[in-house]
């Protein structure tokens, strides 16, 4: 103790990723509990680490103390306190550990551990047996036998004093004997061959279902080959003169990847009970488990889990045993997964009656304690009714039970708890709870069959939503879903969380590279997985003491209205530190800098672009293709960084713009947002923005055709092939925008989303609207006019010296060039993602046709990761998460989470508000951020999700959450654009600008007060919305 009472050890780990050791401490050991009675209540504590000293003061909570024990017997004990804690002058909690030497009473000590029942490895050059005896050691080997089979065997093994209860004798039927059968019939060869091919050519159930039955008839009527049938007589003639009568046999299949921890594939193959112990039975029970491989329901339930059609097989041959009771123990409650109690059910005669949930069985629960000690705690007499015994002539039959005995229970209670002291040893033995199937024939106990419970490894709702969750460190932190809502609207898939959100995260780490180096997403992390900013770590990194213009410049282009107070700017100076003088100069000089070498950032995104060629079709291996894939994420880290990059630029330049803009004045208006809008709106030749110009382009080539009105009766999925057998022209056209933005889409960060090139449905749906409407000449008056900047910078409203229109006319081309670059920039990110995304999906056929997955579509609900086990292991666990994912995906895409986050994010709900002054009330208005003038009055069109897009109809203003690119095809039918989510250079606020819809972004809450058929005023200069005549107002009014 004394060689230890100046040791110190210790960190301090802060909230934005800083470490550093303790390198001095007063604490002294001797003096702080050096006897369990004297442990203080209250403690002060002063280090240093870091350079910076540290006083803590600790004072313990007064609740009851749990105490651990541990040693056999025992021989150390461990006391857990709870703790208030004030650190400096931080608030927090803690737990101290005090261990001391015992040596008091202990309990009785448990009997000595039973061996661990591995399985042998062996020699993969040796010749495998054809038949192999459960006593053998190869019998051992699941990879030989299959997993029933290397149970029995590993049990087998054991001396008769280490179980209590006697394996009945038999033999297995190994791997290597279906291997010979199959390379000795051709036909066979042939009908797994095709099977096969149909389940990996993705063909109809009823197409598999054919060449399941042809499977299984063939191995049925196919003879056991010369060689596998000697082995088998033998190995039966050795059995019938070690055994007594009656001579009946159970037949067991025994797959391969059976019975075991990941996969159960419990009753998936055949069985047969009461087999007469002749050659000729056996040989054709043998066929028929053989030919169960290939059943509907086998295959089937391989593919699910992401196992090949083809496996090999072992077949366990045993005694059978004339049960006078038989039933199943569960070493853990199978229904609660309570590793305290047991369950047994059982009947009279054999076990096939519980199993095979014929009858109402008996239960019993036992209760087990820590020291291994078995009581029984709840008998109930099942309606039995009958007993399945053996037949003389072989096979089984079902006798009644007479009426005293069917309301008696099969067991006793000594019977019971040996039953369950069996199951401990099993459970000690394999190393984790079991399911064991028993009988009892004249008092002794024999062990059947021995499986693990997979159930209970299973992953919770709750589990599976948070899994990939990255941590909140503190309760003060200070989240958003501003911008994060834009790029990854909604539910992302866990590929997705794996690839893109992770570039986008990575894109923002390299923004501020004096950052620490977190090893977990630290700026765009996870919740629930929907996708959020962490701004401590990103955008409030450098703070002053006072919230600067500059600050609200950024809250504008992010959010779309003021955030930042000065209780955030502290809570980010006590985390990041206050930058100076000096530190503020440093980052305006290099944002001077980045800004001087935009153009090549733009450069190089284009030469990442260029130089990603990623031919997935020529690969004809999975595991190929993934490690192709790994191998490209360079670039896509490459050309976020540069999108990272040219977002920070067009920031920094409206920052410097609204700057001169304001003259001096601190405070920003409404005007001002206004006229920054203005300045914005003469950002031309915007990618985004020449998609409408396109798609309107194409409207009117159609409209000038004799046929436009046919067209728009056409069904969108054969829309294509009419342009092309009527208009070659136009559709010619249409291919050329296409080959242009078919990478585009909504939610095009979503890797799982189909492009406007893989499903150009949804644009020819926009089309025909558009043509119906003849929207055309509206929406060229709208684009046509042009302004000079001369003529702009006059329409500018809170400027008042000429000097200040000088200088923001030469300004005003550089923030042309930001915006429009940034643009590019992302364009050649979605191209790079797009690549990924085909990739992915030709890696899923892949997928599908090797057997790793049951179908293409789940490839979206593993992680980058994941697949590359799968690729490896087949592992079925990974599949049954990916399938749940799967399961609660339309579930989870429900909830929402708020612009403004503290702490844990909590989901909001999304339903229209009902409260007073709500959604029901005329005359309700709400403030945004005006990005492009204007006044419209007309019929608002909400839309909460993707689903409700339909809904959209010429001349409506749409309100919404957020708008992406993908969007863009819907605006040529638009009159004004309301988002709750955006800022000055969000993609609603670009594309309004440049063609002069009436926007306001930021307005909070609008999804939820407004609805669908409302008549709304939008005045973009004010950035306001407001109701003009409530839906079922406008109903009633028309019925009267």
């Amino acid at each position: 103790m004394h060689l230890f009472s100046s040791a110190i050890f210790g960190h301090v780990y802060q909230p934005n990723g800083c470490q550093a050791s303790v390198y001095s401490c007063d604490l002294s050991l001797p003096n702080l509990g050096e006897h369990s009675d004297s442990i203080p209540q209250h403690v002060m504590l002063r280090f240093s680490a870091g350079r910076k000293n540290y006083t803590a003061s600790l004072h313990t909570l007064p609740n009851n103390i749990p105490t651990l024990y541990g040693g056999r017997p025992w021989t150390y004990e461990a006391g857990i306190f709870l703790f208030r804690c004030t650190l400096n002058d931080k608030q927090g909690a803690g737990t101290a550990v005090f261990w001391y030497r015992y040596s008091g009473p202990s309990p009785a000590v448990m009997p000595l551990s039973l061996p661990i029942l591995k399985e042998p490895h062996l020699r993969t050059e040796n010749l495998f047996p054809l038949v192999v005896d459960l006593k053998d050691r190869e019998c051992s080997c699941s990879a030989l036998v299959g997993g029933k089979g290397s149970a029995l065997a590993l049990m087998t093994s054991l001396d008769k004093n280490q179980l209590s209860a006697v394996i009945p004798p038999g033999f297995c039927v190994t791997v290597a004997a279906l291997e010979m059968q199959m390379q000795q019939n051709s036909q066979l060869q042939g009908a797994v061959a095709a099977l096969q091919f149909e389940c990996s050519a993705g063909r109809e159930l009823g197409v598999i279902q054919e060449q399941c039955t042809k499977t299984v008839a063939l191995f049925e009527s196919t003879a056991v080959c010369e060689a596998v049938s000697c082995e088998v007589s033998s190995h039966l003639q050795n059995l019938l003169d070690s055994v007594c009568e009656p001579h009946l046999f159970a037949v067991r299949s025994s797959a391969v990847g059976e019975d075991t921890e990941d996969l159960s594939s419990a009753g998936q193959n055949k069985t047969l009970l009461g087999v007469c112990g002749e050659l000729t039975n056996l040989l054709e029970a043998i066929q028929s488990c053989w030919a169960s491989l290939y059943s509907l329901q086998s295959v089937q339930y391989r593919r699910q889990f992401g196992q090949p059609v083809q496996v090999g097989m072992g077949i366990v041959v045993q005694q059978m045993v004339p049960a006078d009771s038989a039933g199943v123990l569960f070493t853990w409650h199978p229904s609660t997964g309570d590793p305290r109690q047991m369950l047994i059910t059982a009947n009279f005669g054999l076990g096939e009656s519980v199993v095979s949930a014929q009858v109402e069985p008996d239960t019993v629960v036992l209760e087990r304690d820590r020291t291994g000690r078995v009581v029984p705690k709840e008998s109930i007499c099942g309606n039995k009714g009958h007993r399945v015994i053996m037949s003389a002539k072989g096979g089984l039959m079902a006798e009644p039970l007479q009426n005293e005995k069917g309301s008696q229970l099969c067991l006793t209670e000594e019977e019971a708890l040996r039953v369950g002291r069996l199951g401990l040893q099993l459970e000690q033995m394999f190393g984790g709870p079991r399911d064991i199937e028993w009988a009892i024939s004249n008092g002794q106990i024999y062990l059947l069959q021995s499986r693990p419970i997979t159930s209970f490894d299973s992953w919770s709702k709750f589990e599976l939503l948070h899994e990939f969750d990255d941590p909140i460190i503190t309760d003060t932190e200070f989240l958003t879903t501003a911008n994060t809502g834009e790029v990854f609207p909604g539910l992302m898939t866990p590929l997705t969380q794996s690839v893109t959100r992770r570039a986008a995260d990575l894109s923002v780490r390299h923004q501020f590279p004096d950052r620490p180096g977190y090893y977990y997403s630290a700026n765009v992390i996870t919740a629930s997985y929907h996708a959020m900013f962490n701004v401590f770590n990103s955008l409030l990194v450098s703070v002053g003491s006072e919230v600067t213009l500059g600050e609200k410049v950024v809250d504008l282009a992010l959010y779309g209205h003021p955030v930042t107070t000065l209780e955030l700017l502290q809570l980010s100076a006590e985390r990041n530190g206050v930058v100076g003088s000096l530190g503020k100069l440093y980052v305006v000089l290099d944002m001077v800098k980045n800004t001087l070498f935009r153009k090549q950032v733009l450069q190089q995104a284009e030469k990442l672009t260029h130089e990603f060629l990623l031919d997935c079709q020529s690969y004809n291996k999975a595991e190929d293709l993934y490690s192709c894939i790994s191998n490209s994420f360079k670039y896509l880290d490459e050309v976020s960084n540069c999108h990272g990059k040219s977002s920070k630029i067009s920031v920094f330049t409206q920052v410097i713009a609204v700057s001169i803009l304001t003259e001096g004045r601190e405070e920003l208006t409404a005007e001002h947002y206004s006229d920054m809008g203005l300045l914005l709106s003469s950002c031309s030749d915007l990618v985004s923005a020449g998609i409408p110009v396109a798609l309107e382009d194409l409207a009117s080539s159609i409209i000038a055709t004799d046929k436009a009105r046919d067209f728009c009766t056409v069904l969108p999925s054969e829309a294509v092939h009419w342009l092309e057998e009527n208009y070659p022209s136009v559709a010619t056209k249409l291919q050329r925008f296409l080959d242009k933005y078919g990478h585009r889409c909504i939610k095009e960060f979503e890797l799982m989303t189909e492009t406007w090139g893989m499903n150009p449905e949804i644009l020819l749906k926009t089309l025909q609207t558009m043509v119906q409407n003849a929207v055309t000449d509206k929406f060229q008056k709208t684009t046509t006019k042009q302004v000079t900047d001369k003529e702009l910078l006059l329409q500018l409203k809170t400027v008042k010296k000429h000097g200040t229109r000088v200088v923001l006319g030469w300004l005003l081309p550089l923030c042309r060039s930001a915006v429009w670059q940034r643009e590019a920039n992302k364009d050649c990110y979605i191209t790079i993602i797009h690549q990924l995304r085909l990739a992915y999906r030709h890696l899923a056929q892949l997928m599908v046709k090797e057997g790793r997955i049951p179908d293409a579509q789940l490839m979206f609900f593993f992680t980058h990761y994941e697949l590359g086990v799968l690729l490896q292991t087949r592992d079925p666990v990974l599949i049954t998460k990916a399938l749940h994912r799967r399961r609660y995906q339309h579930e989870w895409k429900q909830l929402a989470f708020p612009e403004i986050i503290r702490g844990l994010p909590v989901p909001v709900s999304k339903e229209p508000l009902k409260a007073s002054g709500g959604s029901g009330t005329v005359g309700v208005r709400l403030q945004g951020t005006p990005v492009c003038s204007g006044t419209v009055m007309g019929r608002a069109c909400v839309v909460r999700s993707l689903e409700q897009i339909g809904e959209l109809t010429h001349g409506d203003i749409l309100i919404t959450h957020s708008t992406d690119v993908g969007w863009s095809p819907y605006f040529p039918l638009l009159e004004g654009v309301v988002t709750e989510l955006g800022g000055l250079i969000s993609h609603g606020a670009v594309v309004a600008r440049e063609y002069g819809l009436p926007c306001i972004v930021g307005c909070q809450d609008a999804t939820r007060i407004f609805s669908t058929g409302d008549t709304v005023l939008l005045v973009g200069a004010m950035g306001t919305v407001e109701r003009i005549n409530k839906y079922k107002d406008q109903k009633a009014t028309a019925s009267d």
